[in-house]
């Protein structure tokens, strides 16, 4: 899927791209040379409120609860990679609708 999934032993890599302080939340799709999936968050950058957000949008995006999805690395960076518990196929179907 265009490399913005991974195994990361059990579970999946995700690899995204913010773009906060947008008018709503919404997938846009695949961004950039190293491919990433391009999402814009209504909430602006400030005391984490935008991870939190990106957190909150995952959930419902791909029906897992928010304690399945953290932050593995780009805390203060639009590229952002996260851990998912749950197995790849399942995301990756999920994804492939969406996109």
């Amino acid at each position: 899927m265009n490399n913005i999934i991974d195994h990361y032993g059990t579970l999946t890599l995700l690899k995204l791209y913010i773009q906060p302080g947008a008018n709503k939340d919404e997938v846009i799709g695949v961004y950039g040379e190293t491919p990433r999936l391009k999402l814009k968050i209504k909430s602006r950058p400030i005391d984490g409120k935008a991870n939190k957000r990106v957190v909150s949008f995952l959930s419902t995006l791909l029906n897992l609860k928010r304690s399945d999805i953290q932050i593995l690395r780009g805390e203060t960076s639009r590229k952002k990679d996260f851990i998912l518990n749950e197995d790849y196929e399942a995301i990756e179907s999920i994804l492939n609708k969406i996109l």
